[in-house]
């Protein structure tokens, strides 16, 4: 039995010492710059939850796994998930994905970034979890280079549940409109 205090998310993590015995997923190499998305005129489809990703079930993976940071060289190991074409994004035409994140038995405190495939740009952070501490986000996110987004951890590992909840495309009357922005920092505490 341990724990840990994680002074800037302010939480104790207890840890049982049951440990997930479970392979690292493996990294997705290297792709091609994500498509441009239009400045003005997309809308919102709204989508009955579907669940895209489940590495403790190997839903989305070959197989079960958990994704991870590399404990000896602190590089990100990312999970490029193919999202156009499946839970009810079409296979083309989407732009971006209303994405619902879970991390799933974390083994040390961490934060999950998710960006589109491809993309150099600012990652979104999804989620912050302590230890053993299941952390939920929703986030709106670009799909990248063949309508996949990539998901890496901060530290440690975990497993990694999405559901998609909607997408947006180009305008064509029948959906909500959407004007996207770049990102900016609004709040920092």
């Amino acid at each position: 039995f341990s724990f840990s205090w994680d002074g800037a998310a302010a939480q104790t993590s207890y840890w049982s010492g049951s440990a997930v015995v479970a392979p690292s997923c493996p990294s997705a190499p290297s792709v091609g710059s994500p498509p441009a998305v239009p400045a003005t005129g997309l809308e919102l489809v709204a989508l009955a939850p579907s669940r895209i990703l489940d590495t403790s079930a190997g839903v989305g993976v070959t197989s079960r796994c958990r994704l991870s940071q590399d404990g000896w060289t602190g590089e990100d190991r990312r999970i490029d998930l193919q999202v156009s074409g499946r839970g009810g994004v079409p296979a083309s035409g989407a732009t971006a994905a209303i994405l619902s994140i879970q991390v799933k038995g974390p083994n040390a405190p961490t934060k999950l970034y998710v960006e589109p495939a491809g993309s150099t740009a600012a990652r979104l952070r999804a989620s912050t979890t302590a230890i053993a501490v299941e952390g939920l986000g929703q986030v709106t996110v670009p799909l990248g280079y063949g309508g996949r987004v990539s998901f890496t951890l901060s530290t440690g590992a975990a497993d990694l549940a999405v559901d998609v909840l909607g997408y947006y495309r180009v305008a064509d009357g029948s959906g909500l409109r959407f004007h996207p922005t770049d990102p900016v920092r609004v709040l920092h505490t």
